[in-house]
């Protein structure tokens, strides 16, 4: 959870909302009001995708599969460009 917090510089506490939410199946972009447009992608709609990459280790494809299920599709270059800007392409687990 730290580790979270300090790569990616939100509160502890915003960390922890968002893997309350994970839990009961809620997204971070549902808890924006930013339009859903993939040309809008808001911040939450990133944190989320940074969120599920350090805390499960998830791949492309199960990133992608898992935003589509809450309605939300993109391709994995968009996917992969968010990992890379944030350097989490080089986390050990």
């Amino acid at each position: 959870m730290d580790e979270i917090a300090s790569h990616i510089q939100v509160p502890r506490s915003t960390c922890q909302k968002w893997i309350r939410w994970a839990g009961e199946g809620r997204t971070l972009e549902d808890q924006s009001r930013k339009s859903k447009h993939m040309r809008s992608m808001g911040w939450f709609f990133v944190m989320e995708i940074v969120v599920l990459r350090m805390l499960f280790w998830w791949g492309l494809d199960k990133i992608k599969a898992w935003l589509a299920r809450q309605g939300t599709f993109i391709g994995q270059r968009t996917i992969c460009r968010i990992i890379c800007r944030y350097g989490l392409n080089q986390l050990d687990h």
